[in-house]
């Protein structure tokens, strides 16, 4: 059984409360202000435990930097190619992996990222078309 350290504490009240899925150095960042003596080598390390232990979700995002989510329930995201902003894509009872593994296949884990333009990054993007 892992310890519940005071350290485990911090860091996954402040991943908790960024819910942005922060990469590790954002986690480390927003936990070394409140708590300057813990060490990234330390976050990176709970970051990982937690994540091998399902309390938290990797994000791997292709062409970017790896992201946690504290949100372990069934969802899909979506980034923006321009400002990496990622957000939570909601599932209304999606049976797409079995829909589309091969037979005899049990799909154990599915992970799914979009990308576009968020609507910031949307409007950014036509006042520069606009006045050129």
């Amino acid at each position: 059984m892992k310890r519940n350290t005071v350290q485990k504490r911090q860091v996954v009240d402040i991943m908790r409360r960024l819910g942005n899925h922060p990469s590790a150095e954002m986690v480390y960042d927003a936990v070394h202000i409140e708590h300057p003596s813990i060490s990234k080598a330390t976050v990176y390390r709970i970051l990982k435990d937690e994540a091998e232990q399902g309390t938290l979700r990797n994000i791997d995002v292709p062409g970017g930097v790896h992201r946690y989510d504290h949100r372990t329930d069934d969802h899909w995201h979506i980034r923006c190619r321009r400002c990496g902003r990622i957000c939570d894509v909601e599932l209304s009872d999606v049976r797409l992996p079995e829909a589309v593994a091969p037979e005899g296949w049990n799909v154990e884990n599915m992970s799914v990222i979009m990308s576009g333009l968020c609507a910031d990054c949307r409007d950014a993007e036509l006042r520069e078309a606009k006045s050129e």
